[in-house]
């Protein structure tokens, strides 16, 4: 990794990346590709399930697998300093259920009609 001011503008943040399998294909992808952007600008990011997003296993490349611990209850781990981020891709009947409050947390929802053309539009990247 170099050390330009890019790859620095996210050092010292974790982020948690929450892929649950019951949540639609592109908002798991797109989740995931909020956690490597973060990646990429020097944040440690940690997934419970990128490995699981088929043929695209370039999301998982320098994450990190999160333990148990961390899946558990990743509110609790998240509430324990103001530099950890969680990050959900979410959907109906995703949930984010744990003990703690005041804690940073992205949720990635889509309409059950999104695609990731949809996605990519509405986030402001295209």
């Amino acid at each position: 990794m170099t050390t330009d001011a890019t790859t620095m503008l996210f050092e010292g943040l974790e982020v948690l990346e929450i892929l649950p399998r019951d949540a639609a294909d592109p908002v798991r992808r797109a989740a995931a590709t909020a956690g490597r952007l973060a990646l990429q600008m020097g944040a440690d990011v940690w997934s419970d399930g990128a490995e699981g997003l088929g043929p695209d296993r370039a999301f998982a490349l320098g994450k990190t697998a999160a333990t148990a611990d961390m899946i558990g209850d990743p509110v609790a781990w998240a509430a324990g300093t103001a530099h950890r981020v969680l990050l959900l891709a979410g959907g109906p009947g995703v949930a984010l259920v744990g003990s703690g409050a005041g804690v940073n947390a992205v949720r990635v929802n889509a309409e059950p009609w999104h695609t990731e053309a949809t996605l990519f539009a509405a986030s402001g990247l295209a």
